[in-house]
């Protein structure tokens, strides 16, 4: 990893991350919330890019960096990588990225890693993205959720806060 990149890795963000940070309080929860949009804001595309092609703790760290940057140019590659499934505990942080961007694209890209997901049985981010979805709704006034919400796992309250932490990341 070059000099630049090293910020934005594993030592300085996914063990917050991970252990959903969003929950600090206070100054905590202030300071952590400017720290990470300032580095989703300084960021390069080529970082993020080299952050994405990582293993699961540059891919966490990278989702929230976009969400925190409001870097929308990535949610293409974002909805690809929930998907896709291919490593865990990132998709918390994709169902995240999505909910904060809460447009109808987003919902699309929830509702299609549900329909592919669902079916199989197997409990990945299923919930988180289940959450996500009717977050999103809950913003547009739309009913995406509706049809996943009896096949879906029962979502927690705790999902539901930390997608409405996400949507109001860049208006605070």
């Amino acid at each position: 990893m070059t000099g630049t990149i090293e910020r934005y890795t594993v030592a300085d963000r996914y063990m917050d991350l991970l252990g959903m940070g969003f929950f600090f309080q206070g100054q905590k929860w202030v300071d952590f919330r400017r720290a990470l949009r300032a580095d989703g804001e300084a960021i390069t595309d080529a970082e993020l890019s080299e952050l994405f092609d990582g293993g699961w703790r540059e891919r966490l760290t990278a989702t929230w960096l976009v969400a925190f940057g409001n870097r929308t140019a990535h949610r293409e590659r974002v909805g690809a990588l929930l998907l896709e499934s291919g490593v865990a505990h990132a998709g918390s942080g994709y169902c995240g990225t999505l909910a904060h961007f809460g447009t109808h694209r987003d919902a699309e890209l929830l509702c299609a890693y549900l329909d592919r997901w669902l079916p199989t049985g197997k409990a990945y981010d299923q919930d988180w993205a289940l959450s996500a979805l009717r977050h999103v709704d809950a913003t547009l006034g739309t009913a995406y959720a509706t049809p996943y919400v009896t096949r879906a796992p029962q979502t927690k309250d705790r999902l539901c806060d930390v997608a409405r932490a996400c949507w109001t990341i860049a208006r605070t």
